[in-house]
C-alpha cells in the first residue's frame, strides 16, 4: 500500500467522509493534522517525518489553494510522501460556489458573536462581491476558488509526484453506494455499505437557528436583511461564468 491524500476540496462532503467513512477503512489515518495547514498555507515549511506507507490523510486545506498554488502544495507534499495517491472530489462549480459562500457567511457571523451588539453593523460581502474577490485572487495570484476549478493545472501539478484520482460529487447524490465503493477502491480497500450522512449543510434553517440562538435579541429587520443577503443569487453573467468552466476528467473504477 501507499499513502492516500484526500484533499477535498471544501463543500465536497469532506467532513462526512472524515466522520463516517475513513475511520472504518482499516488503515491508519490522520484527519486535519496540524502539518497539512503548514503545507497548504505556511509561508515557511519544515517537513514532518515521512508518512507511513499505509496511511490515509484527509484535509480540505490541501486543496483550497487560498495562499499557495497547486504546484507549491504538490512540491511540499512530495517532501513528506514519496509517491502515493492524491484524491479530490469535483462538484459543479456553481453549486460549490453557492455552498461555500453560505458556509463562509455563517463563519463570519460566528466571528461577530464575540461582539453580538455589532451584528447590525457587520460588513458581510454579498455573493457577487465574493465572486469578484475570488476572481481577482485567481487572475492576480493564481490561487483561491477559481484555481481549484482550474482542473488541468491542478492535476498536472500533483501528477508530477503522485497518482491522481478525481471522483464526481454528483455520484454521491445519484448513487451513494457506488460513491462509497469508488472511494474505498481509491484507497485500496474493499467496498462497504455505509451511510455518509450530511455535515455542515448550508440552509436557511441553519441560518435562522443561529440567529435565534444569538446572545442578544436580533431585531426582525436585521434578520430579514441577513436572510436576503444569504439567499442573494449571483448575477446572470457570473452564474454563466461558473457554468461554462471546463469540466474535469473524472476517475471511475470498474
Amino acid at each position: 500500500m501507499s499513502p492516500v491524500l484526500h484533499a477535498g476540496p471544501a463543500k465536497t462532503a469532506t467532513k462526512s467522509i472524515q466522520k463516517h467513512l475513513i475511520p472504518r477503512l482499516g488503515r491508519p489515518f490522520q484527519l486535519r493534522p496540524e502539518w497539512t495547514k503548514a503545507v497548504a498555507r505556511g509561508r515557511e515549511f519544515t517537513p514532518p517525518p515521512p508518512l507511513p506507507a499505509d496511511s490515509i490523510i484527509s484535509d480540505e486545506n490541501l486543496a483550497d489553494f487560498a495562499v499557495l498554488t497547486p504546484t507549491h502544495v504538490a512540491e511540499r507534499l512530495a517532501q513528506i510522501s514519496h509517491g502515493g495517491t492524491v484524491m479530490m472530489i469535483a462538484r459543479s462549480p456553481l453549486e460549490r460556489f453557492y455552498s461555500l459562500y453560505r458556509q463562509n457567511f455563517m463563519n463570519a457571523l460566528m466571528d461577530v458573536r464575540t461582539r453580538p451588539t455589532w451584528l447590525g453593523r457587520a460588513r458581510l460581502l454579498s455573493i457577487n462581491e465574493r465572486f469578484e474577490v475570488d476572481r481577482r485572487l485567481f487572475n492576480e495570484h493564481g490561487i483561491g476558488f477559481f484555481k481549484v476549478e482550474d482542473h488541468h493545472d491542478v492535476e498536472t501539478a500533483f501528477r508530477k509526484y503522485f497518482d491522481f484520482v478525481r471522483l464526481p460529487y454528483a455520484l454521491l447524490r445519484t448513487d451513494p453506494t457506488r460513491f462509497v465503493a469508488q472511494f474505498c477502491k481509491a484507497c485500496g480497500c474493499a467496498p462497504m455499505e455505509i451511510e455518509l450522512g450530511a455535515e455542515n449543510v448550508t440552509s436557511l434553517d441553519r441560518l435562522d437557528e443561529m440567529l435565534r440562538a444569538w446572545p442578544c435579541p436580533v431585531e426582525e429587520p436585521v434578520m430579514d436583511s441577513l436572510r436576503k443577503l444569504y439567499l442573494e443569487p449571483l448575477s446572470a453573467d457570473r452564474e454563466a461564468a461558473l457554468i461554462n468552466l471546463a469540466p474535469p476528467q473524472m476517475t471511475l473504477f470498474d
